[in-house]
């Protein structure tokens, strides 16, 4: 899992600034092609993210520019329909690597 920051998220400073509101777009979890074939989806369906710390609903969006085994989202934004992403909670800050699982629905 790659968790990356976004120019505008859904921070204090933007929350604070009611015309940034709307510069923060609605994340998606990127995978490669191929992991996403395998799963039997598409970009704009939703999965089920999971790791060993919780779990939480996801579009997808397929990107040949991530890794092959690599998902990659956004920190501290929403997912489309109004829901809080919230990679921290999934993340094992104790761990070099957080092990992810996408699952279809």
């Amino acid at each position: 899992m790659v968790a990356s920051r976004r120019l505008y998220d859904h921070g204090a400073a933007v929350l604070a600034t009611p015309a940034l509101n709307e510069l923060v777009p609605a994340t998606t979890a990127h995978a490669h092609p191929y992991d996403l074939d395998r799963l039997g989806v598409a970009t704009g369906d939703v999965v089920r993210v999971v790791t060993s710390r919780g779990n939480f609903d996801l579009a997808v969006t397929t990107d040949p520019s991530v890794v092959r085994g690599t998902v990659e989202f956004a920190l501290n934004t929403r997912a489309p329909g109004g829901l809080d992403v919230v990679a921290a909670s999934v993340i094992d800050a104790g761990s070099a690597v957080t092990e992810l699982r996408l699952e279809s629905k």
